[in-house]
């Protein structure tokens, strides 16, 4: 004969809920520490040069410049935020490489790629990701 249980009443045991909630709360421990480090990082890296581009914007000419030319980009003054992005041809089929003050995107040749910041802890880890695309368009 079956043991019976009361109606509503859990089949798991105590210990499991237990470590699932202790679970939960060092998964949202890590994502409160991984939000933290990317303000921090991030906010750094936004800081408006004298030349009026952000240390970002500084940091992604660089490490594209072995796909594209420096002075190859066109500064564009945004609309709706105060600054500028840079717009620059990649490789030989139409691709445009857009440098926002913290973001990165690459359009006009199939598939676009975004760069968005809030989908990477640093602008260093952004920063490689676009670098990467970039040396596979440019190829």
């Amino acid at each position: 004969m079956r043991p019976r249980r009361l109606s509503g009443a859990s089949a798991r045991p105590l210990n499991f809920t237990v470590r699932r909630q202790m679970g939960l709360l060092a998964w949202l421990r890590r994502e409160r520490q991984w939000r933290r480090e990317h303000i921090a990082a991030f906010s750094a890296a936004g800081q408006r040069q004298v030349d009026g581009l952000t240390l970002f914007q500084h940091q992604a000419i660089f490490r594209v410049a072995p796909f594209t030319r420096a002075d190859c980009f066109k500064r564009i003054t945004m609309d709706d935020h105060s600054g500028v992005y840079l717009v620059a041809s990649l490789g030989t089929r139409g691709a445009e490489l857009y440098i926002y003050p913290n973001e990165a995107a690459i359009f006009g040749a199939k598939p676009h790629s975004w760069f968005e910041e809030w989908d990477y802890r640093t602008p260093a880890d952004l920063l490689e990701a676009l670098a990467k695309e970039c040396a596979s368009r440019a190829a």
